[in-house]
């Protein structure tokens, strides 16, 4: 029997650094003709509630780091999106929470952003 939907693509279980867990669903690498180096983003489903996110931040950072041989060298946007429903998984709805990291001067993943499943920013606006 075959699926009409090819998603998740994966269910790796992945373990952090941290101790922690992750099930790893979909990695998705977008290239774009005008825009080098494109952007790679994981799909995963976490354990952390989603009210805790300073928790879920620090824990998409350890997913990206953890795929850092798999990210192409030129790309300059990662995301970590949690997708704790079938239907995200499935890529039929938005991620639950996504977190956009940017590669800084030194070649590190700085954190740039958050949105929650309707687009909406989840960082406290700045000071």
């Amino acid at each position: 029997m075959t699926r009409d939907n090819p998603y998740p693509m994966r269910e790796e279980p992945l373990s952090l650094p941290s101790g922690g867990r992750v099930t790893v669903l979909n990695i998705v690498v977008v290239n774009r003709a005008r825009s080098p180096g494109g952007s790679f983003g994981i799909q995963y489903r976490s354990a952390i509630a989603g009210t805790d996110l300073l928790s879920r931040r620090a824990e998409a950072l350890e997913v990206i780091e953890c795929h850092r041989n798999a990210i192409p060298v030129h790309t300059h946007l990662v995301s970590a999106q949690v997708c704790n429903t079938q239907a995200a998984a499935e890529m039929r709805e938005p991620p639950e929470q996504t977190f956009c990291f940017v590669r800084d001067a030194s070649g590190h993943w700085a954190f740039e952003s958050s949105t929650g499943s309707d687009g909406q920013p989840l960082d406290p606006p700045p000071l």
